[in-house]
């Protein structure tokens, strides 16, 4: 079968046979995210169109050891296979070779929450409020399964049914919203950096969690081995399979504020959690940790690339950091590193530098674009204020935990409504 020149060389053949490539979402190092459908489909097949990952194989000439970019895969595939919720993406199917990982996902079309700030500043309150509870529903639900996601931004959100156009998507008078609210939907991808907790030995069919000792003492690059070696039976039984929901029991809600040692020091600054960037380290690996790894870590053939050279101290709660700053982010128009002021200095400063650059005559026609919309921290409605200031604490042991934020009347009165 001769390929399609749009088909990346990340491709398997197998998965090239199943679905034709229709055209490029996204590209970055770590390969690319094409949109391809079933070549041979059913009627009303919710999965007839895909978005398909694919990973490079990284460039390491050793066999014995898996790229960072196949352990983000791997990890992507294990959490998804084991996790169903309505807002984070589905694995539909994974095909794997000795050189190329595809992973098929299901579709979620529409802009990212970055798109939407980057374009017209902060959307209506309703629709922050809309997207806020949904993200709150999703994390609390990982949460509750012991999975931190460790990348939780703008740019990892996706609203489907929103417009940049539309005026529903900025307005904050519910006249205009109407029933807008009940048709967008927010998704959370990319799950390469998530990590499996185990602080009360959660136990799951496939052995997925491992207690918090056990984990506290492992070496980055083998904490992350760690995950996967628990995974080899579970990604075999799912190549090309679909993805069932995980029937594990509900952490208790302490734990999402305990700390796990070591942990490698990943995500997006901008969004970490203070604890995260204050602790980073280079790791240090002690020689005597080898005796204490399980006989099947000791014996596997292959080791893993540690996904980052520092590590941290942190847990769950860092993601209720991530998530507040991302809240923040989107009700103001302002990066969570920045404030007001100094947000609109700079803004005023790259205006003015394109317009001396693009000077338009004086009797041409005004641009009739809106204008973009920023807020004060002080400007936003008490309650989201409330949730922002509690998700966002400096301290992680007064940090309101993501499930703990589901109890805020802002969020709690809008899922109820849902459900």
């Amino acid at each position: 079968m001769s390929r399609d020149p749009v088909c990346p060389p990340e491709w398997p053949l197998e998965a090239f046979e199943i679905y034709e490539p229709v055209k490029l979402l996204g590209k970055g190092g770590f390969g690319s995210v094409l949109m391809a459908h079933l070549r041979e489909s059913k009627p009303n097949d919710p999965d007839e169109h895909v978005a398909i990952k694919a990973i490079a194989g990284g460039n390491n000439n050793d066999d014995n050891v898996i790229s960072k970019e196949e352990g983000y895969a791997q990890r992507e595939v294990a959490v998804l296979r084991e996790l169903s919720h309505p807002h984070m993406l589905r694995l539909v199917r994974y095909f794997h070779s000795d050189t190329k990982i595809c992973i098929a996902l299901s579709m979620a079309q529409g802009p990212t929450l970055e798109q939407l700030i980057n374009s017209r500043g902060a959307p209506g309150v309703p629709f922050c409020r809309c997207i806020t509870a949904q993200m709150i529903d999703v994390i609390s639900f990982l949460h509750s399964r012991a999975v931190i996601h460790r990348d939780i931004k703008p740019d990892n959100i996706i609203v489907s049914h929103a417009r940049l156009d539309e005026d529903a998507t900025w307005s904050n008078n519910l006249d205009i919203v109407g029933d807008k609210m009940k048709k967008w939907h927010a998704t959370l991808i990319d799950f390469g950096l998530a990590r499996a907790l185990g602080p009360d030995q959660i136990k799951d069919d496939i052995g997925l969690y491992n207690t918090v000792n056990n984990i506290s003492n492992i070496p980055p690059e083998d904490e992350d081995q760690h995950f996967i070696v628990s995974l080899d039976n579970a990604l075999v039984e799912n190549k090309n399979g679909r993805g069932r929901k995980n029937s594990g029991e509900s952490l208790n809600q302490s734990i999402s504020q305990q700390r796990v040692r070591n942990l490698s020091a990943v995500g997006n600054r901008t969004y970490a959690a203070p604890e995260i960037i204050k602790g980073v380290r280079p790791y240090k690996r002690v020689d005597s940790f080898s005796r204490s790894l399980s006989k099947s870590m000791r014996s596997r053939k292959k080791q893993a690339e540690p996904l980052a050279n520092n590590v941290s101290d942190y847990g769950m709660v860092a993601d209720a950091y991530s998530l507040g700053a991302t809240v923040r982010h989107l009700l103001t128009g302002i990066p969570p590193d920045m404030d007001y002021d100094e947000f609109m200095a700079q803004r005023s400063s790259v205006l003015k530098s394109i317009k001396k650059m693009f000077q338009k005559k004086k009797d041409s026609k005004k641009d009739a674009k809106p204008k973009n919309v920023y807020r004060r921290n002080k400007d936003l409605p008490m309650e989201a204020s409330r949730l922002v200031r509690g998700l966002t604490h400096w301290d992680p042991r007064k940090r309101t935990t993501v499930r703990a934020a589901r109890s805020f009347p802002w969020v709690f009165d809008l899922l109820n409504n849902e459900e």
